[in-house]
């Protein structure tokens, strides 16, 4: 509903977590995905993630290799798997995590971060296993008779990211449903992608986390948006790709802030630089102009008060090109 709002979705029941009861459930989903293939959407289902909020912590993943296999048999078929972390402050790297330190490039391991946009002190955490932070302290979850209360823990924060992927795939360009059907393990991967090189880069992630840091829907849209002619795929790693560095926000610091933030961003060309600040309700609140810069990285610090505290949303602007949104906390 909060993230993709208009999807079906293949509810699945086990009973207790064993290797046996994961392989049959994911089986039952890796089947409808295959028959979709096979008969070119006449029959199965398309799935294109599936979400697992549960696991078995402290267990090595070499001690269940056939659930962590699955998870490559899933991406063949183009269905990536979407994985909380268990919800202690571990390092799933050393002391192991199922599923989340499988390790199979079709999986995504998800942290817990809260709306300060900090990792959770009761998070797992590993810079080889867990791939990104998503919001999972506090979220809303709708209940019977049209109520809603909060739902906490990394089992709240994975859900946002296989909506993530899903959202990608039905937002973007026709390229997107043609490589599905020739070649859906590709396109698994490079949505995976796309998740991971819009994440935000958080303080509390960097260094324990693959992208350091929290999931950008924004950023991966419009990543997404650019899949025409296989451009997706010579995107890198913090943006690079394959034409250069692109133009926008590399940081804002410090963040959260008070009276100030200094705003670090990159131009190629010169031109008239905006910063633009929106609400969370997608409303300008404020704008500033820069000088005019030769191309390069440059900084430019901007007043904050007297804007009241809450989480906006910061993007540069030059002429009709707009960057991707950061988060901005002021405090």
């Amino acid at each position: 509903t909060g993230v993709n709002w208009d999807v079906k979705i293949m509810p699945v029941a086990m009973g207790q977590i064993t290797e046996a009861a994961t392989i049959e459930a994911m089986d039952y989903v890796w089947t409808f995905r295959k028959r979709y293939n096979a008969s070119q959407g006449q029959t199965g289902a398309f799935v294109v993630a599936i979400n697992t909020s549960f696991g078995l912590d402290f267990v090595q993943p070499d001690s269940m290799p056939i659930w962590c296999g699955f998870y490559d048999s899933l991406g063949a078929a183009g269905i990536l798997s979407v994985a909380s972390t268990m919800n202690r402050n571990a390092n799933v790297d050393s002391v192991g995590d199922m599923p989340t330190s499988c390790g199979s490039d079709y999986l995504i391991a998800v942290t817990n971060t809260n709306k300060l946009d900090q990792k959770v002190g009761l998070a797992a955490y590993g810079p080889t296993s867990i791939d990104l932070g998503a919001p999972g302290e506090d979220s809303y979850v709708a209940l019977p008779n049209n109520q809603y209360n909060t739902f906490d823990g990394t089992s709240a924060a994975a859900p946002h990211v296989a909506g993530a992927v899903a959202l990608l795939y039905s937002a973007s360009c026709d390229d997107i449903m043609l490589m599905a059907q020739s070649d859906p393990a590709t396109l698994a991967l490079d949505m995976k992608q796309a998740i991971l090189d819009g994440t935000e880069v958080l303080p509390s992630l960097a260094d324990i986390t693959v992208s350091g840091g929290r999931l950008n829907l924004y950023n991966s849209l419009l990543l997404a948006e650019n899949y025409g002619n296989c451009e997706l795929a010579s995107i890198g790693q913090g943006g690079q790709g394959a034409g250069g560095p692109q133009q926008g926000i590399l940081g804002l610091y410090p963040n959260p802030a008070t009276t100030q933030v200094t705003v670090q961003y990159r131009n190629l060309e010169v031109g008239n630089n905006r910063f633009v600040l929106l609400n969370a309700l997608g409303q300008t609140i404020q704008v500033w102009e820069d000088a005019l810069q030769a191309p390069g990285e440059h900084t430019l610090t901007l007043p904050l008060r007297p804007l009241p505290g809450g989480i906006y949303f910061i993007r540069f602007d030059q002429g009709f090109r707009q960057s991707p949104l950061h988060t901005l906390v002021i405090q």
